[in-house]
């Protein structure tokens, strides 16, 4: 029977780790997804659907223990979310393990492979380890990996699960003889995690030098047969999971990333030899390498902002004294993890760094212990004082993380990435293509078709990847199912790591594979490209291609949105008692202080064509210059405020100064004067002194009769323009209509 100090001291870890596990995990329940997220998630989201291949290297680990919980049933989850709550669950373990782990190291007074004996873990000791792993928990990079279908949070869970172990391994006893049968059964544990992990994400050779200066370490006690043991563990482990991909491939299901069912593709595929072709994938001591060094600093910073930094320092140079070969454990860490995500180059650069903020979380930990061992030290009064102190820090960057982060992080409103790919296919018939240049857009309607089950029968394919011998190849099945023409272009593999001749390839590519297939099948595109005898009709969301000049059909503008709701926390007044102030944001829905516009959601314009080439500004731009063509200046001028209603950061001045000049126009032919004449005030701050805008100003305050601003303007205007004869027609038109104004 366990003694009953032992089941205390048990009961007290326990409910700590159940506390860390449950709060954060309601926090991450109340911000969950409800539906898809960008790009990655919604490939992971499909591929998991029917068990295919994801992108490379395929993150097999993953994809299987996401299948098997996908048949949990979770009363009021659909897909989607159930599998974004999987991303949750692994965070929140993540972060109770952290605090075990942080624990252990109190427990052993920062005993490293030798025996260091200190004061008795005391509850203080719980609240600082407690309220560490919550900031950890509650910090942006995690957070934002702990509400959408991810393999990030998972590869957080298996370091730290690594580390615990390891700690647990090397405060056992004195690294001295053989090892015991505990610090072997640690040992083992924490290597077959190790070597799990190279099932589930790539990122985790950076613990490699890591678990090297482990090895180095220890390499003296152990047996020629545990060593087999561990080896053997490690390759099996991490091996394994890869081998349900080429089996899987065989069966051809619709997302088959790749084709890896041969052993020249499965190479390819894990290993991502023929993912980007690109051939400068690192970055070292360049430009960009200096610049991710200084975004590190900043995303760390973020984390835990200015007190749990200063804290981790104090921590980090306590262990330094302390006890080096603990803070060499930690820091190689840092730096490994640190050197791989700032010489990769990859739009994940954030989430490569979480492994980062393991050591942190710890240091900042330390440091709350050194000041509480420093309270220790002082008189009764200040004690109290000092030890309430830390405790209000404690507390605050937890809050303060809650508080920073839940605005930018809440997705349970979140419904714009699945609205893209809805509204995509609403504008396109069953059976046509669908070019698409954005990769958010492409993931955005595989989910809505295969998941949701709209418009299977269209093709999407992503306009950007011909050059890829793995998107030809997997075209090859719809030229197989569906009978698409396939031109017979190839590119030569040394031309794959240059940038530019990916790109006109690409070019090439897309304009034979319409040419080719136009006549068969009606090709519809998100952003559109120009050929020679190809026309571009406006419809929907996107563009139609067409032989001849057609008339646009205003019925294919014919969307529906579900409106987002986005809350920040907030603490609770007598007047509202609610702890979230939450607001609505729709396409067309001002939330009372600016529009809530994610640059890469409801606007996809491109900056070095000059145009706005897709997403609902411009398809709302587009119906307004059908309405304007047909003379109904009414709807003409309703729909490009709708399109001004979506500006954000992605549209250059040139087409934000195109918008509304079309909707002043607009405004002035529907009579509507002074909103004709605002339209016009924000285009002249885009662009002062502007003709056409002078001229339309001129006429918009006529028309209001602000008879004194136009005779000024005009006056104005000839001092710029003296041989415009339309400025000076209406300078003699005012004075000859409002006599008047020959007195300003």
């Amino acid at each position: 029977m366990m003694p009953h100090n032992l089941l205390h001291y048990f009961n007290k870890k326990l409910i700590g780790f159940l506390l860390v596990f449950f709060a954060t995990l309601a926090v991450y329940y109340i911000t969950l997804a409800p539906t898809m997220f960008w790009i990655d998630a919604a490939i992971y989201l499909t591929a998991i659907k029917e068990f295919g291949i994801a992108y490379p290297p395929g993150f097999p680990l993953y994809m299987i223990i996401a299948k098997l919980w996908s048949y949990l049933s979770l009363p009021g989850f659909n897909f989607a979310q159930k599998i974004n709550f999987l991303s949750s669950v692994f965070a929140s373990l993540a972060s109770a393990f952290l605090y075990l782990t942080i624990l252990k190291i109190f427990e052993s007074n920062f005993s490293f492979w030798k025996r260091l004996t200190g004061p008795k873990i005391s509850n203080f000791h719980y609240l600082i380890a407690f309220f560490t792993a919550l900031a950890f928990g509650f910090s942006h990079s995690l957070w934002y990996q702990a509400t959408y279908s991810e393999v990030y949070t998972f590869h957080i869970f298996l370091t730290i699960l690594s580390v615990y172990f390891l700690v647990l391994f090397a405060t056992q006893k004195e690294l001295k003889g053989d090892l015991d049968k505990q610090q072997k059964r640690f040992l083992f544990i924490a290597i077959f995690v190790f070597g799990i992990s190279f099932g589930n994400h790539p990122m985790v050779i950076s613990l490699i030098p890591f678990f090297i200066w482990i090895w180095f370490k220890v390499k003296n006690r152990i047996s020629k047969k545990n060593l087999i043991l561990y080896l053997t563990t490690f390759f099996l482990a991490g091996f394994s999971p890869y081998i349900y991909i080429p089996f899987r491939s065989l069966s051809n299901p619709t997302m088959d990333w790749g084709n890896p069912e041969n052993f020249s593709n499965f190479l390819n595929h894990v290993t991502g030899r023929h993912w980007t072709g690109e051939a400068a994938n690192f970055a070292f001591l360049n430009r960009e390498f200096f610049v991710n060094i200084g975004n590190w600093f900043y995303l760390a910073y973020h984390q835990f902002f200015f007190w749990g930094m200063l804290l981790a320092i104090i921590g980090a140079i306590y262990i330094l004294f302390k006890n080096k070969d603990f803070f060499i454990f930690l820091i190689l860490i840092v730096l490994g993890a640190g050197f791989l995500g700032t010489v990769y180059i990859t739009g994940e650069y954030e989430s490569w760094l979480i492994p980062t903020y393991i050591p942190m979380a710890i240091f900042m930990a330390t440091g709350f212990y050194f000041l509480w061992f420093f309270s220790e030290q002082s008189s009764k009064i200040s004690k109290y004082f000092l030890k309430g102190a830390i405790l209000f820090l404690l507390i605050f960057i937890v809050f303060s993380n809650l508080k920073n982060n839940w605005l930018s992080l809440d997705r349970s409103g979140y419904f714009y990435p699945q609205e893209v790919g809805h509204n995509i296919l609403k504008s396109v018939p069953e059976g046509s293509i669908v070019i698409t240049e954005a990769g958010m857009a492409l993931n955005s309607i595989l989910y809505n078709q295969f998941i949701l089950g709209e418009k299977p029968g269209v093709i999407a394919i992503h306009r950007n990847s011909f050059w890829a011998p793995w998107m030809r190849q997997n075209l090859k099945k719809y030229e197989k199912e569906k009978g698409i023409f396939l031109p017979n272009i190839n590119i030569d593999e040394s031309e794959l790591k240059n940038e530019q001749k990916r790109s006109d390839f690409n070019n090439q590519y897309l304009e034979a594979f319409i040419k080719g297939n136009i006549g068969k099948f009606t090709i519809y595109t998100v952003m559109p490209d120009f050929f020679d005898g190809i026309k571009i009709i406006p419809a929907g969301f996107g563009y139609r291609y067409s032989l001849s000049d057609e008339e646009p059909n205003i019925k294919d503008w014919d969307f529906n949105f579900v409106t987002s709701r986005f809350c920040r926390l907030k603490l609770p007044t007598l007047r509202n008692l609610s702890f979230r102030n939450c607001f609505e944001a729709g396409i067309e829905k001002d939330n009372g202080k600016g529009y809530f516009n994610p640059d890469d959601i409801q606007v996809q314009s491109n900056e070095n064509f000059k145009e706005i080439k897709a997403g609902y500004a411009s398809s709302y731009k587009n119906l307004a210059d059908i309405y304007a063509s047909k003379n109904d200046f009414k709807n003409s001028a309703y729909y490009y405020e709708k399109a001004v209603n979506l500006f954000n950061d992605n549209f250059s001045k040139e087409q934000k100064f195109e918008i509304y000049m079309r909707r002043g126009v607009a405004l002035l032919n529907a009579k509507v004067y002074q909103e004709a004449l605002e339209s016009f005030r924000e285009a002249e701050k885009i662009s002062p002194k502007n003709e056409k805008v002078l001229l339309f100003l001129i006429i918009s305050y006529e028309k209001i009769g602000m008879i004194k601003e136009a005779l000024d303007m005009t006056k104005s205007a000839l001092k710029i323009y003296p041989d415009n004869e339309d400025f000076s027609s209406l300078f003699v038109n005012i004075l000859r209509t409002y006599p008047e104004a020959t007195k300003f």
